[in-house]
């Protein structure tokens, strides 16, 4: 029996542009790589936080929003760049195909650039 697929899942393999489903090792592991990136998000924002706290009762209120908001991108890219350094080291945005489906695989990959311009 098949398992139907939830709507945060297709957003994942959207946004990671998988085209296949996830067997339950991918799914694993990229429900792992959200977790830690989840964790490690939320404990620097509250660190963060109360830094930009610091800064905003001893300094400047225009210091703290700086360093909240520049702090912030940063985290985000970092993240950012584990994900993408995890899935690909787990090869789970690899897809494998053969010489007899290059042809539609190239074609589908021009559709969908040509939508995006």
């Amino acid at each position: 029996m098949r398992r139907q697929e939830s709507l945060w899942l297709k957003f994942i393999r959207y946004w990671f542009g998988i085209d296949s489903r996830l067997d339950e090792r991918q799914l694993a592991e990229v429900e792992r790589i959200g977790n830690n990136a989840y964790i490690v998000f939320s404990l620097t924002e509250m660190i963060m936080v109360l830094i930009s706290l610091c800064f905003a009762f001893t300094t400047q209120l225009a210091l703290a929003y700086y360093f909240l908001v520049l702090a912030t991108a940063i985290l985000i890219l970092l993240l950012w760049g584990y994900t993408n350094f995890a899935l690909n080291k787990l090869q789970i945005l690899h897809i494998e195909i053969t010489p007899d489906e290059r042809p539609k695989a190239v074609r589908t990959i021009l559709d969908f650039w040509s939508l995006q311009v």
